[in-house]
């Protein structure tokens, strides 16, 4: 589960692994190639131990041709960050030498300044005419990011709609985005609708579309799923809580509460338990070691997923 609108912005890539190829299509104004598979890389860009690098999402789409492989590196950006003019060469290069197929880089951005800074051509070498590297980012920000009104609309394509959703979280007047994406969660399955309604919530962070959001959420009679989930998955109702100061010396209710979100995020993925599993969630004293878990939970296909090293 994202934890922050960072994660939210780049995780929700990897629940959709088709979201990026038709976004980046959109930006780009290319038609789409045709995929087969889209896989999620690993983001340790690592290559001299004392500088670390890491990416936020790579996925290595696999196209329906010899040669049609490519990778789209998707990078949440929530401000300006001049060590990024450094990174993202290094990213794009070092995928690009490693699986020896196009890269690409897709940013996804909140604010309008940090967007107009991402969409900057990068430019390596003395000569800034005809320069050695030459890197420039296709970015959704809130000035390209379709403002989804209709229901319709949205239901046709819910990733698409609840990521442009969270990329006006600062954009003025987000009701009539909010209020469509919240009845178009009505319309669709309860696993997709449970997974992106927190993706929205974590993404919205503490921007003033938030408080929209809260406040159509108190509508239980037309959105009754929204008080279902915050029963269920405390962690972001415990985070708001501690926010306030209401949650502290609350440990023992929020291993109870992180316990059963877990269990459920692993019901609503079909992912079987047997009972060893179970009293092995069960009996886990530590809400740290619960949420590593919650948050694996989110993204895996097995419980081995869930309990890696």
């Amino acid at each position: 589960m994202p934890k922050s609108p960072h994660e939210a912005l780049h995780q929700i890539f990897r629940e959709d692994r088709g979201l990026a190829s038709r976004l980046f299509d959109r930006l780009s104004k290319v038609p789409p190639p045709a995929l087969e598979d889209a896989i999620v890389l690993n983001t340790d860009l690592t290559s001299i131990k004392l500088v670390e690098r890491r990416a936020d999402t790579a996925l290595m789409l696999r196209g329906s041709l010899r040669g049609e492989d490519h990778i789209l590196l998707c990078e949440a950006q929530l401000n300006i960050d001049k060590g990024k003019l450094k990174s993202w060469p290094h990213y794009v290069s070092y995928l690009h030498d490693k699986y020896d197929c196009d890269v690409d880089l897709l940013v996804i951005c909140q604010k309008p300044k940090t967007a107009e800074w991402a969409r900057k051509i990068i430019k390596i070498g003395r000569n800034k005419r005809a320069p050695t590297l030459w890197l420039k980012a296709r970015v959704l920000g809130p000035d390209n990011a379709p403002k989804i009104t209709g229901v319709g609309e949205a239901v046709r394509d819910i990733y698409f709609a609840t990521l442009c959703a969270i990329t006006h979280a600062y954009s003025p007047a987000p009701e009539a985005i909010l209020k469509a994406l919240a009845m178009a969660f009505t319309r669709i399955d309860d696993e997709t609708r449970d997974v992106l309604y927190h993706f929205v919530t974590s993404g919205l962070a503490d921007s003033p579309a938030r408080n929209v959001w809260r406040e159509l959420m108190k509508d239980t009679d037309t959105y009754g799923y929204a008080k279902e989930l915050a029963d269920m998955y405390s962690p972001l109702a415990y985070e708001e809580g501690e926010a306030k100061g209401e949650a502290r010396g609350e440990a023992k209710g929020e291993v109870k509460g992180e316990t059963k979100a877990l269990l459920s995020v692993l019901e609503a993925r079909n992912i079987p338990l047997s009972d060893e599993v179970t009293e092995k969630i069960a009996n886990c004293p530590d809400p740290d070691t619960l949420l590593t878990w919650l948050r694996r939970a989110a993204l895996a296909t097995n419980v081995e997923d869930v309990f890696r090293d």
